[in-house]
C-alpha cells in the first residue's frame, strides 16, 4: 500500500511556500481514474482508494480522504477544496492550509488519482 498523506497534525513540518511553485489557484480539479473507496473513522478519517485501472491501493488520511470525497461528487475549484479542508481542521489558524492543500494535491496528482480539468 502506498502511504499518501500525513495527518493534519504533521502539517507544521511542511515545506515553506517559497520551496515550490504553488499549484494553480484558480484550477478546477477532478478525479483522474475510477476509484473504489473504503473509509472508516477512528478519531481521524482514513480512506483506502483502489485505482480500478492500475490495481493499486492507496492509503489516504484526513486531507486525502476529504479531497477524494469532494472530487468524487464532481469537479471542484482549488478554493472549494480549501474550504472543505478548513471545515475538518480543528484549528485552521494554527497551520498553513494553503501549503497543506498544495502538497496533498501534488501527491494525489503524482499518483495519478487527480488532475486539473482542461479548460
Amino acid at each position: 500500500m502506498d502511504s499518501v498523506l500525513s495527518s493534519l497534525a504533521a502539517a507544521e513540518a511542511r515545506p515553506s511556500k517559497e520551496s515550490q511553485a504553488p499549484l494553480v489557484q484558480n484550477a478546477q480539479w477532478q478525479l483522474s481514474v475510477p476509484l473504489l473507496l473504503r473509509d472508516w473513522a477512528d478519531g481521524v478519517t482514513y480512506m483506502l482508494a483502489y485505482n480500478v485501472e492500475s490495481g493499486q491501493t492507496h492509503f489516504l488520511t484526513t486531507v486525502g480522504a476529504v479531497l477524494v470525497e469532494q472530487l468524487s461528487a464532481g469537479v471542484q475549484s482549488t478554493s472549494e477544496l480549501l474550504g472543505a479542508v478548513q471545515a475538518v481542521c480543528e484549528d485552521p489558524d494554527s497551520i498553513d492550509l494553503d501549503i497543506l492543500l498544495d502538497e496533498a494535491l501534488r501527491q494525489l496528482t503524482s499518483l495519478g488519482l487527480v488532475r486539473t480539468r482542461p479548460l
